[in-house]
């Protein structure tokens, strides 16, 4: 398995911090270990390119594990690059959810404000649903996680992806 998470850190676009298979149980924690300190910014990351470059150093079929914050204005060379990327290997694409989408919904409905952010929340929601949909139509995998269930969700999964044998 194969793992990038595209970062922009100090301003530093196509920079990405990667890790290329190992085997032994130790692997996870290298990987945990590897984006312990990574923050948001303002700056986006070019994860198309942290994809390329994945793909590009890999001789043999992997498990590449692309961790992102997709949203709606993700541009079109991600998803061709992910498309690209599927036909050699097993893509995941770990989509980070903002917390505050789950407290919006779970929120209840007071005044006119709070509906029309109920509205745009459920909007949000479903553009990002349908797009992670396209995404798997195409050979994807996805994952639609918030960032505190991140670990967990991604072991269970890369767990039922060995046992299922497409790996």
């Amino acid at each position: 398995m194969a793992w990038v998470a595209p970062r922009s850190l100090g301003g530093e676009l196509g920079r990405c911090r990667r890790r290329f298979p190992r085997k032994g149980a130790s692997y996870l924690n290298a990987i945990l270990n590897a984006v312990y300190d990574l923050s948001t910014t303002a700056v986006a990351s070019d994860a198309a390119q942290a994809v390329e470059e994945a793909v590009k150093s890999l001789s043999r079929r992997s498990m590449i594990v692309l961790v992102s914050n997709m949203r709606d204005e993700e541009d079109e060379d991600l998803s061709s690059m992910l498309k690209i990327a599927s036909q050699r290997h097993l893509m995941l694409l770990a989509s980070l959810r903002e917390v505050a989408l789950g407290d919006t919904l779970d929120a209840g409905v007071n005044d006119f404000g709070g509906a029309l952010r109920m509205a745009a929340t459920h909007e949000y929601v479903r553009v990002r649903n349908e797009s992670h949909e396209k995404l798997e139509r195409h050979g994807l995998l996805c994952m639609d996680v918030e960032p505190r269930t991140l670990a967990a969700d991604l072991v269970n999964r890369y767990l039922r992806i060995k046992a299922s044998g497409l790996l």
